[in-house]
């Protein structure tokens, strides 16, 4: 299976990534493909462009800069996604992470491989 491991925490030694890094051991010790797109260490821009927002309506996004993370995201059968919850939500790093590069896809619900899929979810709680 392929799996998309997504990190949204500035510090590599936080126990974000200990997890994402079990978690990727994990599963291709059991035979499954994976990549890791480290939001933070790629320097990804959270903030929509007035290109894209301008977009969102029309009949294509502007999404030359997501282009490879919404490629890697359609690309993937399984998606993790490893965050800390501050203030009671994900950072905004992830929150801009769902806003521009789910749009450039049209969303992953919009296809077949993603449609009515199994999952889990798990979060650890801490202070930022």
């Amino acid at each position: 299976m392929k799996c998309l491991v997504v990190i949204a925490h500035p510090l590599p030694d936080s126990l974000c990534h200990a997890l994402a890094q079990h978690a990727v051991s994990t599963l291709i010790a059991h035979g499954h493909d994976v990549v890791v797109d480290d939001l933070h260490a790629a320097g990804f821009a959270p903030a929509l462009t007035a290109a894209e927002r301008e977009s969102y309506y029309g009949p294509a996004f502007e999404g030359a800069a997501t282009g490879p993370y919404a490629g890697r995201l359609l690309d993937a059968e399984a998606l993790v996604l490893v965050f800390p919850t501050w203030w009671f939500g994900f950072p905004a790093l992830l929150k801009g992470w769902f806003d521009r590069v789910w749009a450039n896809c049209g969303g992953p619900w919009r296809s077949p491989r993603w449609v009515r899929r199994g999952g889990s979810t798990g979060s650890c709680c801490g202070n930022p």
